[in-house]
């Protein structure tokens, strides 16, 4: 399912990038945003690696595996680059990274909620 996962959010970051043509990022930015586009549809699996420690838990109850820590660091990265303007840092860069992380994981949600069972904590 990990491959299923990254492959969904590499084609979610693609329709993103495409859709926000007016932005224009170097190769170096572009392969950093594909990271985080497709690190975001694997992330809430990471806490299989949990498993290892505690073996009587579904991974999928834990908070990793949760929406609001998520929807709350994606939230916060938008109030920041809202309020903290400056050459120094690149915000258009900063708020793509932020949606392609945050849309990967929804992905993965999506996908988790047909086929794996997914619980809204």
């Amino acid at each position: 399912m990990l491959f299923v996962h990254a492959l969904v959010g590499g084609l979610t970051t693609h329709y993103i990038l495409k859709s926000k043509k007016q932005y224009r990022f170097d190769p170096i930015h572009l392969n950093i945003i594909w990271f985080f586009g497709v690190l975001g549809s694997v992330l809430p699996d990471f806490d299989i690696s949990l498993l290892f420690f505690v073996k009587h838990v579904d991974h999928r109850l834990l908070l990793t595996h949760s929406i609001i820590p998520y929807t709350l660091l994606f939230i916060f990265i938008n109030v920041f680059c809202s309020l903290y303007k400056s050459k120094k840092l690149n915000t258009n860069f900063v708020l793509m990274l932020n949606l392609v992380l945050y849309v990967g994981v929804l992905s993965h949600f999506l996908i988790d909620y047909f086929y794996g069972g997914f619980q809204l904590q």
